[in-house]
């Protein structure tokens, strides 16, 4: 039994998390300013109930995470344990949400232009459903692992072109002082392509 609870980042790695948090809260709001969150402002259309609700919901996910980060960089862990109890039950709300959403732009048609029917199109969005109910399902099941979910062309072009970047050398470098144990990479393999 570990008496300690898990190590808490030190220093750097604290900023590191909390960072993180902001940052992709601010492209979250910059991604959906025009079309949600300053849709007054722009003048955009009317959303539908489930898109004002989906945003809500994810809303909270992304201030649930800067909280989180936070609780943490500032050692109150006991909080964080509890209130993540509550991510846990948010979780399965994003998750229903997501899936609801997703439905309901394949029958309104949605999909990128030039690319696949809204139907072969809906594995997208239902894809990202179902590894982020892997990796929340994945992190409550042990809250000392760090999942990281990235989306590239392949394994190779990961590997080869991506992990070889000049953006990812201070990250690569500073990695090791941030785990507790050497980085395990796993890929999901495609189970088919969408025409």
């Amino acid at each position: 039994m570990h008496q300690n609870g898990p190590s808490v980042p030190q220093g750097s790695g604290r900023r590191l998390y909390t960072t993180a948090a902001v940052v992709a809260s601010l492209i979250v709001f910059a991604g959906f300013a025009r079309s949600y969150y300053l849709k007054t402002v722009f003048g955009t259309p009317e959303l539908p109930l489930l898109r004002h609700v989906h945003g809500l919901v994810m809303t909270l996910w992304f201030a649930l995470f800067v909280l989180q980060t936070q609780l943490v960089a500032m050692r109150r862990i006991y909080v964080h344990r509890r209130l993540g109890v509550a991510g846990a039950l948010l979780a399965i709300v994003v998750f229903i949400v997501g899936v609801a959403t997703a439905i309901a732009g394949a029958r309104r048609g949605a999909a990128p232009p030039g690319g696949p029917t809204p139907l072969a199109f809906l594995a997208v969005p239902l894809g990202d459903m179902f590894v982020f109910a892997a990796l929340v399902g994945t992190g409550a099941e042990d809250p000392d692992t760090v999942l990281l979910y990235e989306n590239w062309i392949d394994r190779d072009n990961f590997l080869s072109v991506q992990l070889k970047r000049p953006y990812r050398d201070r990250y690569e470098a500073r990695l090791p002082e941030l785990l507790r144990s050497p980085r395990n990479l796993s890929f999901l393999e495609p189970i088919r392509s969408v025409p």
